[in-house]
């Protein structure tokens, strides 16, 4: 019995039509000797990790591709290149263009863990060829397989990918865990610009999950920042609002995109929306109303000095819907006021009515709900304040409100008059 090994000194990545796999691996045999007179009988057994290889790709191709998976072939790698580095590279070189692995090549390529230059330079051939299917590189995700990939080439590898159709859903799942995890090998600066990039890329016409939606929040708050954000929010919101003009979208359905950008950028989301003609302001509004960020509160985070110099661009049409964004109304313990800045936006508005209009959309109006018909009573007292306005037409228009809601408030009463609660005292031993 005999034990026989043999190797190379050295390796090389030297690759041939010949030998498309270098053979830089080890061989092993295991030789047993039997004689008996004239007769010497040995057989043997070999094998290399290249004859294994081969071995199990051959036995995949008659597979059918949805029942294929590529885990063997993953922790083969993985344990072959703790082993040697070069095999293992040429294996994953050949499975780039392999007609039974190729598909499943970003999987491998995850199995030898960080990627840097050699991984980058198959990733992209593997992409160029196109015989992996796009969502198979969401492998890179995990594993924090990119963090060996500095920021330019984590932008090549990141856009490369949403050149694809839907690869930009998959870059942006590889940003979001990047971001994550990231070792500092890729500045604040890096994170921005890619991050814009792919941001700018997304279908704004169509619908956008809550998941997703968390996953944008996330990228929103470290890459939409600074004049770099807003100009990637601006020209986003803009593309939305042609989109809907050409009926190629609707206004509806956007509402957690838009918080995402609204929450980092409000006011480039309001300049964009607010901005063009008529129709296309009134567009503008309807997606603001659909995403609900037309509501009491919803332009506190906007610094009260940028938020008025963006209605004083356009006054007529910006100060109304800035009414309707701000809080204007503060309860205290002496009843309710108006805010500071709804009477700054009151008087500085060309249309004071219009204002007022939406600040009165403020006070609870309670339909057929009677319960906070005390609120709304004591919130028709602000009214008062604009009786003697010297505006005549605000205070007409404060006046009649005052007297038709008042009315209104009663005959609803009449209709169905509020229930009071009353201890029985027989309902007690």
């Amino acid at each position: 019995m005999a034990f026989v090994a043999g190797g190379n000194y050295g390796q090389t990545a030297t690759q041939t039509y010949a030998t498309p796999v270098q053979n830089n691996s080890s061989i092993y045999n295991v030789i047993y000797t039997y004689t008996k007179g004239p007769w010497i009988i040995q057989p043997y057994v070999q094998y290399t990790k290249v004859n294994i290889w081969l071995q199990l790709v051959a036995q995949l191709q008659p597979v059918p591709i949805e029942s294929a998976t590529p885990w063997v072939f993953r922790a083969f790698l993985n344990g072959l290149h703790q082993e040697n580095i070069v095999l293992a590279g040429a294996m994953l070189d050949d499975a780039i263009d392999n007609d039974a692995l190729a598909q499943w090549y970003p999987v491998l390529e995850t199995g030898i863990g960080e990627i840097h230059e050699e991984g980058l330079r198959r990733l992209l051939r593997s992409l160029e060829l196109g015989k992996a299917p796009i969502h198979n590189y969401r492998s890179l995700e995990g594993g924090r397989v990119t963090d060996g990939l500095s920021g330019p080439d984590l932008k090549t590898l990141l856009l490369r990918i949403s050149d694809h159709d839907e690869g930009v859903y998959v870059a942006v799942e590889i940003l979001y865990m990047r971001l994550l995890s990231d070792g500092g090998r890729v500045s604040p600066n890096e994170f921005i610009d890619i991050g814009c990039e792919l941001i700018g890329r997304l279908n704004i016409t169509v619908d956008t999950g809550p998941n997703f939606a968390q996953r944008l929040q996330i990228i929103g708050r470290q890459c939409l920042i600074g004049e770099a954000g807003a100009a990637t929010v601006r020209e986003v919101c803009t593309k939305l609002k042609e989109a809907i003009s050409r009926s190629d979208a609707s206004a509806y359905g956007h509402r957690e995109f838009l918080q995402v950008l609204f929450s980092t950028q409000p006011l480039a989301v309001l300049q964009s929306l607010c901005s063009g003609d008529a129709a296309m302001v009134k567009i503008g509004i309807s997606v603001l109303e659909n995403a609900d960020l037309l509501h009491p509160h919803a332009f506190d985070v906007i610094p009260e000095e940028e938020l008025l110099r963006w209605c004083n661009e356009l006054p007529d049409v910006r100060y109304p819907i800035a009414a309707a964004g701000i809080a204007a109304i503060r309860q205290d313990k002496d009843g309710p006021h108006w805010t500071d800045l709804a009477l700054k936006i009151l008087e500085k508005s060309p249309d004071r009515v219009r204002v007022l209009q939406k600040f009165i959309r403020q006070f609870s109006l309670p339909g057929w709900d009677l319960s906070r018909a005390a609120e709304v009573q004591a919130n028709l007292q602000l009214l008062d304040d604009f009786v003697g306005h010297p505006d005549p037409t605000l205070a007409d228009f404060a006046k009649s409100e005052k007297s038709r809601l008042s009315q209104a408030i009663a005959e609803a009463r009449k209709v169905r008059p509020p229930i009071y609660m009353e201890r029985d005292e027989g309902s007690f031993e």
